[in-house]
């Protein structure tokens, strides 16, 4: 199947796919849509114009260089897609890619394409 990957505007058709990202928020509360909106929003086209998949990500430096980080991702499966994202974010000159889940599931697939976890977040109502 032939796709077509864009760096797009968040047009609502984009913008009500990426809605669905807010089912798994791992943020506690704290995802804003709009927030994630503000950043690079990528979508994934098949050959007849329908979306596929659609991701958000920011881009930031670290003591590693540079680093793509995906704020929120939705469509198709996301093991599908990651060819994907990894190209645009090597295409940026990133060295690493990042995310954020809770999803057990979405973890083990995405050890299997060679993510490791680096940290623990933990939070405490108060």
């Amino acid at each position: 199947m032939g796709v077509t990957v864009a760096l797009v505007n968040a047009t609502q058709e984009v913008a009500e796919l990426l809605a669905r990202a807010a089912e798994f928020d791992t943020s506690g509360g704290g995802f804003i849509l709009e927030d994630a909106l503000a950043g690079q929003v990528y979508a994934v086209r098949d050959e007849c114009g329908a979306l596929l998949f659609a991701w958000t990500q920011e881009t930031y430096r670290d003591r590693r260089g540079l680093v793509a980080y995906v704020t929120a991702a939705a469509g198709r499966d996301l093991a599908s897609m990651l060819p994907h994202i990894e190209r645009v974010a090597r295409d940026l000159g990133a060295g690493h890619l990042g995310f954020k889940t809770a999803r057990p599931g979405l973890v083990r697939a995405m050890q299997r394409a060679g993510f490791e976890s680096r940290a623990v977040e933990m939070e405490k109502a108060l």
